[in-house]
């Protein structure tokens, strides 16, 4: 999946291959599957390597059977080894956390959270959103440590960038906001 330039042999990019000797990152081309990052050719049947949640079958990707289950080995359930954000893996199968914002959990309920999504605060093995406006992490209830995209963080608080302005998520000041320009 790569194409000669020069000396360099640069990517061509998830879910793309090169044709034997393409000389140009234009020559670049699907793979014709959105869910395969990787093929020896254009068609069916030619996958190597699928996204996350599925797996190669023929040269074809197939979904994982388990729901919540991120990487799996193979056809039917018990198959995962890898769940996604708030799944526990128990016998090769993704069981859903209890609590809405936990982000990992252990135990045979699900129930003990270890690590919450972002917007969540991890207290006595709970996740409880954050009350701040605009935060994205924080350490209790009233205390945030980083805001959301469009948000600057203002001691414990959340400032908004105002109509017309952005930021990216995790700014610290004011000056973070920049102009929206619209073409």
């Amino acid at each position: 999946n790569y194409f000669l330039d020069s000396k360099a042999c640069p990517f061509c990019g998830t879910g793309k291959y090169s044709a034997a000797g393409a000389a140009a990152l234009t020559d670049c081309k699907s793979c014709g599957d959105t869910n395969c990052n990787a093929c020896s050719g254009a068609g069916t049947g030619v996958c190597t390597t699928c996204a996350k949640g599925y797996y190669v079958s023929n040269g074809k990707c197939v979904a994982c059977a388990d729901i919540g289950c991120l990487t799996c080995s193979g056809a039917g359930t018990g198959k995962c080894s890898l769940c996604n954000d708030g799944y526990l893996i128990t016998k090769s199968t993704c069981k859903a956390c209890a609590d809405t914002g936990c982000k990992a959990c252990s135990g045979s309920t699900t129930k003990t959270c270890t690590d919450c999504l972002s917007g969540y605060y991890l207290s006595s093995s709970t996740c409880t959103a954050c009350d701040v406006e605009g935060c994205g992490s924080c350490t209790d209830a009233g205390t945030c440590s980083a805001c959301k995209a469009d948000y600057y963080l203002d001691s414990d608080s959340c400032t908004s960038c105002g109509s017309g302005k952005y930021s990216t998520a995790g700014s610290t000041s004011s000056s973070d906001c920049q102009c929206k320009f619209s073409i």
